[in-house]
């Protein structure tokens, strides 16, 4: 059943609210666009200390441009 999160207060940042939700979770799917001009290492780097406070992430890379699955 989806669950609708919803800030605490105007302060809690979108990490705080991961961490805590995500926390004692089996497995939490985390969708990420790498911004322009980022390199996935200094991307990888950048998000290091949020997936820290998290439990099992898996991170997919979502809302690229490009047609991966290309069929004839």
């Amino acid at each position: 059943e989806p669950i609708v999160i919803v800030r605490a207060h105007d302060g809690q940042s979108i990490g705080d609210i991961l961490a805590e939700w995500s926390r004692d979770a089996d497995l939490s799917l985390l969708g990420l666009r790498i911004p322009e001009g980022l390199h996935d290492d200094e991307y990888a780097e950048s998000i290091h200390p949020l997936m820290e406070r998290m439990g099992s992430v898996l991170l997919v890379r979502s809302t690229q441009e490009e047609d991966l699955l290309v069929v004839d």
